[in-house]
């Protein structure tokens, strides 16, 4: 198994990016754990799309995965 990118967009209060981050990235990481796969997970790329509405933002996340 080689990995990958996952590209994954959220809707996210704009207080709130780095915990939407921060919990995508756990998120992925307990999958593979739950899988019993010991990957490595982390964000390559965050693009602020556009504005949803007031304080709201569409935000996607490049999610690298890899195995250690």
């Amino acid at each position: 198994v080689e990995g990958g990118i996952l590209h994954i967009h959220g809707n996210v209060n704009d207080s709130d990016e780095t915990r939407w981050l921060d919990n995508v990235v756990e998120s992925i990481s307990n999958i593979a754990k739950a899988h019993g796969l010991s990957w490595s997970v982390s964000s390559e790329h965050v693009e602020r799309v556009k504005w949803y509405g007031p304080h709201i933002r569409h935000l996607v996340v490049d999610v690298r995965c890899r195995p250690i």
